[in-house]
C-alpha cells in the first residue's frame, strides 16, 4: 500500500505473516499518529493502518470536515481498492461512528466488507446525545472537557501553543457529532465488538450495548476498568482485539 493523505503511516514493509489490515479511526480532536504505538502490541495479528482525517497533523492545511457522512464517503472511496483482502475497522469515540458509516458506504458500493468492526468508547449511533457532558463556549470549557475525558496529558493541557492547535479541531469534531443524525438501515452482516471503560463519564454500558442492533452476526460487549481512554494504562484491549482477530482466522 502506498502512503497517502488518508493513510500517512501506511506500512511500506508489512509483516509477511500478517494478512489482515486494521484501519484505525481517531477520536474527536485526535490524529492518526495516536495509533502508531498500537502496531507493536498487535504485531502478527493485524497491520495497524491509522486513518488521518483532514485538518490535522499531516493534513493540517486542509479544511476540517463539516459533515460526518461526507467524510465517511470520502474515506470509503479511498479504502475501497484495498478491501479485496482481509481487513477490519476499529474506531475510538467519534472514530467508531465514522468507521460505522464507512462500512455502510462500502456496502452501498458492493465492496467486500470488513471481517470485524470494533467500536470503542462510543454510544451506538441511534442513542440520543441529550444529557451527555458537552463543553460550553470558550477555550477553558474545552480544556475542562479534555480533563474530564482524561485522554490529554497535563503537559499538553498546560501548553497554550498546543491547545491552540487542538481546541479548534476538537470543537469542529464535536460539531460533526452534534449535527450527525442516525438513519435506519438494515443491520450489517459482520461481527461487531464493542469495548468501553467501566467508569467512562460520557459513555454508559447501555450506550455500548446498543451496537447489537447493527449486526446480524456475532455481537460482543467488553467492559474494562478505566474511563473514556481506558486502554491508556492497560493492554487488555489489545489482547481482546488479538483474540477476536485470531478467532476470525480460524473460521
Amino acid at each position: 500500500m502506498a502512503t497517502s493523505k488518508l493513510l500517512p503511516f501506511a506500512s511500506r514493509t508489512p509483516d509477511p505473516a500478517t494478512t489482515r489490515r486494521l484501519y484505525c479511526f481517531p477520536p474527536s480532536g485526535g490524529g492518526a499518529s495516536g495509533f502508531v504505538p498500537w502496531r507493536a502490541p498487535l504485531a502478527g495479528a493485524a497491520a495497524v493502518e491509522p486513518v488521518q482525517y483532514p485538518g490535522r497533523e499531516s493534513r493540517i492545511v486542509e479544511p476540517l470536515a463539516v459533515d460526518l457522512r461526507a467524510l465517511a464517503r470520502d474515506i470509503a472511496a479511498e479504502l475501497e481498492p484495498d478491501t479485496f483482502t482481509g481487513y477490519a475497522l476499529l474506531g475510538h469515540s467519534m472514530g467508531a461512528v465514522v468507521a460505522f458509516e464507512v462500512v455502510r458506504e462500502l456496502r452501498r458500493r458492493a465492496a467486500r466488507l470488513p471481517d470485524l468492526l470494533v467500536v470503542s468508547a462510543a454510544p451506538a449511533p441511534q442513542r440520543p446525545l441529550e444529557g451527555r457532558p458537552q463543553p460550553a463556549d470558550g477555550d477553558e470549557a474545552y480544556e475542562d472537557y479534555l480533563r474530564l475525558l482524561g485522554g490529554t496529558s497535563p503537559e499538553v493541557l498546560a501548553t497554550p501553543e498546543l491547545m491552540e492547535l487542538i481546541i479548534p479541531v476538537l470543537r469542529s469534531d464535536l460539531a460533526l457529532l452534534t449535527n450527525y443524525r442516525h438513519r435506519p438501515e438494515p443491520p450489517l452482516d459482520i461481527p461487531i465488538l464493542a469495548v468501553g471503560g467501566s467508569s467512562d463519564p460520557v459513555v454508559s454500558p447501555e450506550d455500548l450495548s446498543g451496537w447489537a442492533e447493527h449486526t446480524t452476526a456475532e455481537f460482543t460487549l467488553e467492559l474494562l476498568p478505566g474511563g473514556h481512554f481506558y486502554f491508556r494504562d492497560s493492554d487488555q484491549l489489545f489482547q481482546i482485539v488479538r483474540r477476536h482477530l485470531a478467532d476470525l482466522s480460524h473460521r
